[in-house]
């Protein structure tokens, strides 16, 4: 499996370096520190693979900080501090995908070798010398660039091969985030983890614990966001970093439940949100990959997804990123995260013996809530997981009960908001990581998140938002009415009775009407 493009160096390629990175390379080729500075680790592996790049680290054997601060000077980039006394700064510039940033390092080591050698994997130990054409290898890429490069632990024939291999186990403790660093990297490059690099990170899973939170939820919500999101959530299971990362989710490990249920809750969650990773997947145009076996995806639901991808395509495209990372990532560790509230409430019936978990979406959204700020996440973040896992079993419950009308549909999403969308998606990957489901049952669940699609995609001012002629001002100046809470309540019903069709949008009189059959009697 060759990942090293190695089209003729005269062919350009569309521009996969950000404009400030081309332009920040011309200036430090012209600075007095450029015969002892070096392009190294993941924007050349990204050039290599024939990634676009937004960021480049460099190390040199100069004044980093110095460097860094006349190179924002000139490029109008932000300058950031990151450690002083290492001489690590960062300088960013905005782009149109994001941030583009760029990271100037003093050497870790007292040479190039030996800080190629303290690095965590092999495909991050190369260097590019700034003596080199080095803006315009890295635009063209492939094996022009390849040739010109320092590569003294094997990276590219690792890169080539598709293999994920460290420099050294002593390097994987000098920093444990390197081993979530491992997942994310294998999900993002499509690479296989050779055998001794897993049995070294399963060796030392246990340590996970130790970097900073903010820096475990962004390597693992960056492979969340990555399209192989569903072989990151397994490899990060097989070498034993799922439960040192939540605790709560380990505790699920032989909770077994009743029917549907056929595996034990931590089983069920990992399966589910490989379910929803798939999902993603499926909506993200990827539509040769097989269903995982783990799943018993029945044939109504990925008719349902493929009608609702032209919609639900852009909703994940589009939607605003929570720490600078996707929405689909934070639905993925929502979905992981989404029956940890089962093992507090579980119960067993004392008639049929069967176990019963009342209340578990509420009980595991507030236990959310403190692993989400445990994580250090940021607000948005917080409240889209806590409100992912207390609405994940609204969808079910609507399939359960009688045939969707208007009405259910308003409180439906009244209840969820927009993350009605991402709960009805959900839906499905959860009750597809059950026992399989009778043709009856999927079809109904099928035509509940098609129909929770459309009201939200095509319906939405109607059954969404159903705004009544008439406001609080209005209906307190028509029946004589004081806010309160018998106010609020002629409001919620307008709008329920707007969305069922039983009042017109646009007649104030029928409005009324509604709204004076439902006041009490006068002196009652």
């Amino acid at each position: 499996m060759n990942m090293i493009p190695t089209a003729a160096s005269g062919a350009r390629r569309a521009a996969p370096l950000a404009p400030p990175l081309a332009r920040a390379l011309d200036f430090l080729v012209a600075d007095e520190s450029a015969a002892a500075t070096w392009v190294v680790g993941g924007g050349l592996r990204d050039r290599l693979s024939g990634r676009p790049v937004s960021d480049l680290d460099l190390v040199t054997a100069a004044d980093a900080l110095g460097t860094a601060t006349r190179l924002a000077a000139r490029m109008r980039g932000s300058l950031v501090v990151l450690d002083r006394a290492r001489d690590i700064a960062r300088v960013v510039w905005s782009g149109a995908a994001g941030p583009v940033t760029l990271d100037l390092a003093r050497l870790a080591r007292p040479d190039l070798t030996g800080d190629l050698a303290a690095r965590d994997f092999t495909v991050n130990a190369l260097a590019l010398s700034l003596a080199a054409d080095v803006a315009e290898l890295l635009q063209h890429g492939g094996a022009p660039l390849a040739a010109r490069l320092t590569d003294p632990t094997g990276g590219l024939a690792d890169l080539a091969d598709g293999r994920l291999r460290m420099v050294a186990e002593a390097n994987l403790d000098d920093d444990p985030l390197r081993l979530i660093r491992g997942v994310r990297l294998a999900a993002e490059l499509g690479l296989s983890v050779d055998g001794a690099t897993r049995r070294a990170i399963t060796a030392r899973a246990s340590s996970l614990s130790l970097p900073a939170p903010e820096r475990l939820r962004q390597e693992l919500l960056r492979a969340l966001a990555s399209p192989r999101a569903g072989m990151a959530l397994d490899l990060a299971d097989a070498v034993g970093l799922l439960d040192v990362l939540f605790g709560e989710l380990a505790a699920g490990r032989g909770v077994q439940q009743s029917l549907p249920h056929d595996r034990d809750v931590r089983r069920h969650s990992l399966d589910a949100a490989i379910g929803a990773a798939w999902l993603l997947g499926r909506i993200e145009g990827e539509r040769t990959a097989p269903v995982p076996a783990r799943l018993n995806l029945p044939p109504a639901f990925v008719a349902a997804v493929d009608a609702a991808a032209p919609d639900l395509a852009p909703f994940f495209a589009q939607a605003p990123t929570m720490d600078e990372l996707p929405r689909r990532a934070w639905l993925l560790l929502g979905a992981l995260l989404h029956d940890i509230g089962k093992v507090r409430t579980a119960q067993a019936d004392p008639l049929s013996g069967r176990l019963r978990f009342p209340g578990h979406a509420e009980a595991g959204a507030q236990m959310t809530r403190v692993i989400a700020r445990r994580l250090r996440a940021c607000a948005p973040g917080v409240a889209y997981l806590e409100g992912m896992v207390r609405c994940h079993m609204l969808p079910l419950w609507l399939s359960s009960g009688p045939p969707l009308d208007g009405r259910i549909v308003h409180r439906y999403f009244r209840a969820a908001g927009e993350l009605g969308v991402d709960a009805a998606l959900f839906s499905l990957a959860d009750n597809a990581a059950k026992a399989p489901l009778e043709t009856p049952g999927a079809e109904r669940m099928a035509a509940t998140f098609s129909s929770l699609m459309r009201a939200w995609f095509h319906e939405r001012e109607r059954l969404v938002e159903s705004r009544p002629a008439v406001d609080g001002r209005s209906l307190q100046a028509a029946l004589g009415l004081a806010p309160g809470p018998q106010l609020g309540s002629l409001l919620s019903g307008l709008r329920e009775a707007v969305a069922a069709g039983e009042v017109a949008a646009d007649d104030a009189e029928s409005a009324l009407a509604w709204a004076r059959r439902r006041l009490p009697p006068a002196g009652a």
